[in-house]
């Protein structure tokens, strides 16, 4: 059981390795898919600026076809030059539009390609988490599987760990723990903490154990044979004898009844 306990921390180790690898590779693809998001929207701008272009063009053709028709109303000589003045210019503002055109095109076509240069950087990321992932997740599935068939056998296994993890986060060394997870008593010198108040305590040549408790479902570390909970309270009871006679006595008031010191 330790060996798998060992074998299990190591594939742990590995897969938050690979997940470390994953993690990295998932910030650079958010970063090269916001470089994307930032050209595709600086392109979107260009493309506002030109369709902005392109409206106050399109809106001077207008003015000038209309300067022209009523051009067309007046003289002979006023038409014939206000015809060839406004053809001049409405020839060149259309062959502005027809650039604004170009360009606009150019600009959505490039927008499409950053469009689809995003969806595959997405669909790319999600397959390598996938790809990633799949291994691992089998693997987690059959070491689940293992771990579930192994308490399944030693359904104290749960309650057994829980007991380690608060003899470690008392003071006890893995050694030790070890060692009284195997039902072996330990002597044990230096301090003991207690997890809910914070406070250590001085354990000189204690005995520790690690017992079923009785009546309940579950085991219990004791020292001395005392539970580990009372014996915490028992040496704060101590703590407070040690200290309460060197607590000075309040000075009684005299005089009336009432009246201060």
């Amino acid at each position: 059981l330790r060996a798998d306990i060992a074998e299990l921390e190591e594939t742990r180790e590995t897969r938050q390795q690979e997940m470390a690898v994953l993690n990295q590779q998932e910030r650079q693809a958010r970063t090269r898919t916001e470089q994307a998001a930032a050209e595709k929207q600086q392109a979107e701008t260009e493309l506002a600026g030109k369709q902005s272009e392109l409206q106050k063009v399109r809106g001077e053709l207008k003015t000038e076809k209309f300067k022209s028709s009523a051009a067309e109303t007046g003289t002979k000589f006023a038409n014939t030059v206000g015809s060839l003045l406004g053809s001049s210019k409405i020839e060149r503002q259309q062959q502005e539009i027809d650039i604004l055109k170009a360009e606009n095109y150019t600009l959505t076509m490039q927008l499409n390609n950053k469009d689809t240069q995003i969806r595959n950087l997405h669909r790319d990321h999600s397959s390598e988490i996938e790809r990633l992932t799949q291994p691992h997740d089998k693997d987690m599935v059959a070491k689940q599987k293992e771990i579930d068939r192994i308490t399944s056998w030693f359904p104290d296994i749960p309650q057994m760990a829980e007991t380690a993890d608060y003899c470690r986060e008392v003071g006890f060394s893995e050694a030790q723990t070890v060692e009284m997870l195997m039902r072996n008593p330990v002597q044990y010198t230096g301090k003991l903490r207690s997890p809910k108040s914070g406070r250590s305590y001085d354990a000189d040549g204690v005995t520790a154990r690690i017992e079923r408790r009785q009546n309940s479902i579950g085991f219990t570390l004791t020292i001395n044979g005392t539970p580990i909970l009372q014996w915490f309270k028992q040496q704060f009871d101590k703590l407070k004898q040690a200290v309460r006679p060197h607590v000075r006595q309040p000075i009684q008031p005299t005089g009336k009844k009432g009246q201060g010191l």
